[in-house]
């Protein structure tokens, strides 16, 4: 039976079966043809989320030194007015661009070069901001993930079991328990923001003070400064208060963009919801095709807002959840023709009319919780790795971090579509596992995790030849170039070893294990993340004091991130088969565990209610 003929057949059906696409994908197609079409869609979809954060990134970096300015200047023949002097103490000296660049060039032709400073641009105070955001994003990104995937999946299986009523109830509590998520999410970002944790992100720059007290000397400036009629301030004074007032703005334009994503999380949770239930009924391709077409969306609205209207860092969170609002208007016109249509379980009319079943937020919190340490593991990994290039000793500070803001979009423009793979393939696998098609979990098991090596092995090779390029696009500075490309190609490592760990997010969830699931997703961000970065830190200190250079030094630390994705991956794909191999072909043999004792009993009381509900309206 032809896949692409489901359509047409059902019209040609005495009585339509609401879930038959479903069924017919999940059940009869052969996995190697499924698997293409649920797993590719969410490896696409996922990279549009990915490729927005990159895009919207590269916008920032691109668009707004172009558009503001940090000191007053003359570009193209036009006057430029700067803000930096809004955030210098009151009565503090204003230099303009030419008389500060005198300053910064005696300093830095003084200065060791792996001790130099970056030019105080708008481009530097952007690619600051743009990453204090990173462990904001994805925690709000993160919380709403709670929901939604557990939900996807006890969906999946009461298709497969044709329990239409509970199917239709656990939508409309996922719903509302979706919006109380997600605005938890927002008050616990902004309560996390109030309490100063983006003024310990923002990394600050370490100046040399061999180098400070050599320009406080130097005749040429001094000379300068008597033209200048400045005699209460000395250059040492003034280049650290203009990039410690650099910073100030940083901070100022990061909580900007906090706020106002934060602030449409609650737009995010519910087109997520909607993309996994929409998926669960096998309509994959139609939320890659949305997924694309508010990407297109958010792109233009980046140039008009950030280019055209002067925005900054505020038009690229405006445009963020705009696009948010095409997916999710998008997929509530599924929902309403679909349902016109009887083609779905998904009801705007069910969501008054319904029992609120609380008993569901358990099972389904208890699965989407795993959901959730996969994002936050990412965001603590972030975090980590940001403060400890801030705070360690061996550090440059800024400039290491410069180094991993311009890398980190790359990478996860490209990281997230792994866990796409899973995301699209979860419904196929879960569908067979409860079906106990026990063959056709082990092809999408394999077929998952083969779409994942390749995935990772043409990206990294791609991005690995064309880093300078992709560097490019996120406005390095030309000297530091070759270091940006050396952090970019150790952290994309990460991608590659990662790939590893699909097949056990994909088994685990697919198949409801709670306890697994929690484990496998939080492997990379929490039980093996400490222990090797903490090896990693000691390392750095041990090539410190041996005379290593504070920028190879500091290099540790991300070598020791991408080799704790090996080690984390390793793991979960040993787990994984051997589960695979040794337990899912007796599940039901062996005894039950505490997750597997919650399913049972889930769908007890589902097929119970079911049989109550039919019978009620046959009288």
């Amino acid at each position: 039976m032809n896949f692409f003929w489901l359509k047409k057949e059902q019209k040609n059906s005495d009585v339509t079966d609401k879930q038959a696409r479903a069924k017919l994908l999940f059940e009869n197609t052969p996995v190697k043809k499924a698997i293409f079409i649920v797993a590719i869609p969410g490896l696409a979809t996922s990279l549009m989320l990915g490729l927005a954060a990159f895009l919207n990134q590269i916008f920032i970096l691109n668009f707004v030194p172009d558009t503001i300015f940090l000191l007053n200047t003359t570009t193209h023949g036009a006057s430029q007015s700067g803000i930096l002097y809004d955030y210098l103490p009151s009565g503090y000296v204003h230099l303009n661009r030419e008389q500060f660049d005198l300053i910064y060039n005696a300093y830095n032709i003084i200065t060791p070069i792996s001790d130099r400073i970056n030019e105080l641009n708008t481009n530097q105070v952007s690619s600051i901001a743009v990453n204090a955001n990173v462990p904001f994003t994805i925690f709000s990104n993160s919380i709403v993930f709670l929901i939604p995937v557990g939900t996807s999946v006890y969906y999946t299986k009461c298709v497969s079991k044709g329990l239409e009523r509970t199917g239709k109830d656990l939508w409309s509590t996922a719903f509302y328990a979706t919006i109380i998520c997600s605005i938890l999410a927002t008050l616990i970002m902004y309560i996390t923001l109030w309490s100063g944790l983006v003024e310990q992100i923002a990394s600050k720059t370490k100046f040399e003070s061999s180098s400070l007290y050599m320009i406080d000397r130097n005749t040429e400036l001094l000379s300068k400064f008597n033209e200048w009629g400045i005699s209460n301030y000395k250059p040492s004074q003034i280049i650290q208060q203009y990039y410690n007032s650099a910073r100030d703005i940083s901070i100022s334009w990061a909580k900007l963009y906090i706020y106002i994503y934060c602030g449409g999380t609650i737009i995010q949770g519910m087109y997520l919801l909607l993309s996994y239930l929409i998926r669960a009924e096998g309509k994959n391709v139609y939320v890659m095709f949305w997924a694309i077409v508010a990407n297109i969306f958010d792109v233009i609205l980046n140039v008009l807002l950030i280019r055209v209207a002067k925005m900054g860092i505020l038009g690229a969170a405006i445009s963020t959840i705009l696009a948010w609002s095409v997916n999710l208007i998008a997929y509530v016109i599924y929902v309403y023709k679909n349902n016109k249509s009887q083609t779905t379980w998904l009801s705007i009319h069910h969501l008054i009319n319904f029992k609120f079943r609380y008993k569901f937020l358990g099972p389904v919190g208890l699965l989407g919780f795993s959901g959730f340490i996969r994002s936050v593991g990412v965001a603590v990994g972030s975090l980590v790795i940001t403060l400890l290039l801030t705070k360690l000793p061996y550090s440059n500070g800024a400039s290491n971090v410069y180094l991993w803001a311009k890398a980190s979009p790359i990478i996860t423009l490209f990281f997230l579509a792994l866990f796409g793979i899973a995301d699209g393939a979860r419904s196929l696998l879960s569908y067979a596992y409860t079906k106990r098609d026990v063959n056709r979990v082990k092809q999408v098991y394999w077929y998952a995790l083969m779409i994942s090596f390749g995935y990772a092995l043409i990206v990294y090779s791609i991005v690995a030849i064309l880093a300078p390029h992709f560097l490019y696009l996120l406005r390095v500075e030309p000297e530091v170039m070759d270091k940006a490309c050396i952090y970019l190609r150790i952290n994309m490592l990460r991608l590659a070893f990662y790939s590893f760990a699909t097949g056990a997010m994909l088994l685990f969830q697919g198949t409801n294990n709670i306890k697994n699931s929690i484990i496998a997703t939080s492997m990379e961000g929490f039980l093996t993340f400490f222990i090797v970065m903490g090896i990693s830190v000691g390392f750095g200190f041990l090539l410190s004091n041996y005379g290593v250079d504070d920028f190879n030094s500091a290099l540790v630390i991300s070598i020791g991130y991408a080799s704790n994705s090996l080690i984390a991956g390793l793991i979960n794909f040993t787990i994984s088969t051997i589960y695979l191999k040794k337990k899912i072909p007796n599940i039901d043999k062996i005894k039950l565990s505490w997750s597997r004792k919650i399913e049972h009993k889930f769908f007890a009381e589902a097929e119970l209610y079911e049989k109550q509900y039919l019978q009620s309206t046959q009288h």
